[in-house]
């Protein structure tokens, strides 16, 4: 329930549409006085997951008073970055390094992905700490840094950097200044307690996952995220533990101004957030995946030769049930499922899915998939039911899957090395069958059926950390340390002639010229010398828009600013959806070519072969059944990039 004071009424308005699409995450917005000292200023955001989310909110947020701003400091390792390679180290260090590992089993190098997952090197550790504890902001004076979470990758990776701050700072050890806080440890409750006790210890809580949401401390001002975070939502979830105001946090009269980020793991190069908080490429969760290739195969299985055969016709059948049970599960009062009605509506009844065409198809995948609820169920079978109908999907569209049956068989000879777990070796017929022969090659649609059936509950017994933790003294070295007052509405560059640029631009798109370059028109030669004198004189030099954009014409960045009109991206593309022209591999690559052009502006034909598109399929391949298709498309690139570039 949300209580709003008339003081606060026509902010929450504002903000109305935010609450309700976070509904279940606000626990209450009341009219609580903060302290005695200032009876009018109101705690507005008394949220679980802090909202708003979405950058203007944020920003605007920001502005009025009622959050914090952060301040950034972006740095990595060598190792973190490259991983470590043997014939790089010191002599003393490839002694060190060949004793890790069992005679003869020491590899050439270990994986990037390896560090703070099971290899964990002290001077890595040391070095990032040593930055917190040297930039961090302090309280009392500065005598003392201030609360501060640490983000880790994992418990062990969480126990090693309490291990090296107690050696490292000996002197705060007995006083438990710096504290690890996750499910494995006891009274975990009463830890988080005294964090959030401003005069109490730890004042560096170490966390793996407990801290990510739903604590609120507001004497918070320095957030380490030391792991790779891929959920948007949850990315922004974290920063909002800094983001909370704190009266008198320094002395009487200075309060809480702003928080810094220390950006280990190139978390915001990942998500590249801009003004409008969209990120560079969509994130699809496991339960998305799962549901698109059910329907991928709904779809195939209209076809005559599975409708002649009983039980594919079942088959179909039961997925079907599914999706309609599935729909009747949202909460018709959501925002999020309140702005897809007309689509739930549609395939809430059965009957319309007797026959799904292209669109239909493409409806659902778009409007419905994204908004089921994902069940409760263990991931790791959800990960394995992914793999498996991803290999049916495959066969039915003839697409390669050696690949995927390799992935599939190595994962189930795991399996194989669990010998003396009562519920696989009950499985162990079928276990041996798909690890160590061709079965997977050789079975049919129903086979792997039976495998994903009998095995998917049987993953979770897989321990991805069997590889037991090895520890490591390597030096270490710290890459650039880039620190910035990062806005939201900041790209992937975060120079601030660049910043300059971008808000400027996205600020003004009513501007004729912007609107002619937002909407493909070519822009005149008095037009341009308009751009050049805002880009060159008011906004920043020549020299500096060089050394930003190259030898790129003035259009073009707009152009790259800005994005392309969706109206007019749609109008330019869907035609070759409406036509039925393509196929739905074919309709999912012309979908995110209008996306990419949406927010880039304009694209290079190379970017065809790289991710988002490559997801899809090799663009030859993709199209080579249907090339005239293709070359119209293209022909239509050629002409947006060309409006971007040339004069009218």
């Amino acid at each position: 329930m949300i209580i709003v004071d008339e003081a606060h009424r026509s902010i929450y308005n504002r903000y109305q549409a935010i609450f309700e699409y976070f509904d279940g995450l606000i626990v209450g917005l009341t009219a609580t006085p903060r302290s005695d000292v200032d009876r009018n200023t109101y705690r507005f955001f008394e949220i679980e997951d802090n909202v708003p989310t979405y950058a203007y909110e944020y920003e605007q947020a920001v502005k009025e008073g009622y959050l914090v701003d952060y301040h950034t400091i972006s740095t990595s390792t060598n190792f973190m970055d490259r991983g470590i390679k043997y014939n790089e180290l010191s002599e003393e260090e490839k002694e060190e390094y060949e004793n890790l590992f069992e005679e003869d089993e020491a590899p050439e190098e270990i994986n990037a992905s390896a560090i703070n997952t099971w290899l964990f090197n002290r001077d890595t550790i040391k070095k990032l700490l040593e930055l917190l504890m040297e930039k961090g902001i302090k309280v009392e004076g500065g005598d003392k840094l201030g609360k501060t979470i640490i983000f880790a990758k994992n418990h062990p990776h969480a126990e090693k950097i309490e291990e090296m701050f107690n050696e490292l700072y000996p002197e705060y050890k007995g006083k438990k200044f710096a504290e690890l806080i996750d499910n494995t440890v006891n009274y975990s409750g009463d830890l988080i307690d005294k964090f959030s006790k401003k005069d109490d210890f730890p004042q560096i809580a170490i966390s793996v996952d407990m801290l990510d949401t739903g604590v609120d401390v507001p004497e918070i001002v320095n957030l380490v995220f030391f792991k790779p975070v891929k959920s948007k939502i949850k990315f922004w979830q974290m920063i909002g533990r800094g983001t909370r105001l704190c009266k008198d946090l320094f002395e009487i009269g200075q309060d809480k101004k702003e928080f810094y980020i220390f950006d280990y793991c190139k978390n915001f190069e990942f998500f590249s957030v801009n003004e409008k908080g969209i990120e560079t490429s969509s994130q699809v969760s496991l339960t998305e995946k799962i549901f698109n290739y059910k329907l991928d195969l709904i779809v195939e299985l209209q076809n005559m030769r599975y409708q002649a055969q009983e039980e594919f016709k079942q088959y179909k059948e039961s997925l079907i049930n599914e999706f309609v049970e599935e729909i009747d599960k949202l909460n018709r009062d959501s925002f999020m499922v309140r702005a897809k009605l007309y689509y739930i509506d549609q395939f809430s009844k059965k009957e319309n899915w007797n026959y799904l065409s292209i669109l239909d198809a493409t409806n659902i995948k778009e409007n419905i998939i994204p908004i089921l609820l994902a069940s409760d169920e263990n991931e790791d079978a959800k990960k394995f039911d992914n793999l498996l109908y991803g290999l049916q999907v495959k066969r039915m569209n003839n697409q390669k899957t050696n690949r995927i049956e390799e992935n599939i068989s190595s994962l189930v000879a795991e399996l194989e090395k669990l010998g003396t777990v009562p519920k696989i070796v009950e499985k162990q017929e079928l276990i041996i069958k798909v690890a160590e022969t061709d079965y997977l090659s050789r079975a049919n649609f129903f086979d792997i059926e039976k495998v994903r059936e009998e095995l998917r509950n049987l993953i979770q017994y897989i321990d991805p950390y069997m590889r037991p933790p090895l520890y490591s003294d390597f030096e270490d070295t710290l890459t650039e340390v880039s620190e910035e007052y990062v806005y939201i509405s900041s790209g992937n560059d975060f120079t601030n002639y660049k910043k300059k640029i971008s808000k400027y631009f996205n600020s003004n798109l009513d501007n004729i010229i912007v609107w002619k370059i937002r909407h493909n028109e070519k822009i005149n030669e008095m037009e341009k010398k308009d751009l050049e004198r805002i880009l060159f004189e008011e906004l920043g030099t020549n020299k500096e828009f060089e050394n930003a954009y190259g030898n790129k014409g003035v259009a073009e960045v707009v152009r790259n600013i800005v994005g392309l009109d969706p109206a007019t991206a749609s109008e330019i593309f869907s035609k070759y959806i409406n036509e039925n022209q393509l196929n739905m591999r074919q309709i999912q690559f012309v979908k995110l070519l209008i996306d990419y052009v949406i927010k880039n502006g304009t694209i290079d034909m190379i970017a065809l072969t790289e991710d988002p598109f490559r997801s899809v399929g090799e663009v030859g391949e993709l199209f080579e059944s249907n090339i005239n298709t293709f070359m119209q498309i293209r022909k239509d690139i050629e002409i947006i990039n060309e409006n971007a570039k040339k004069l009218a």
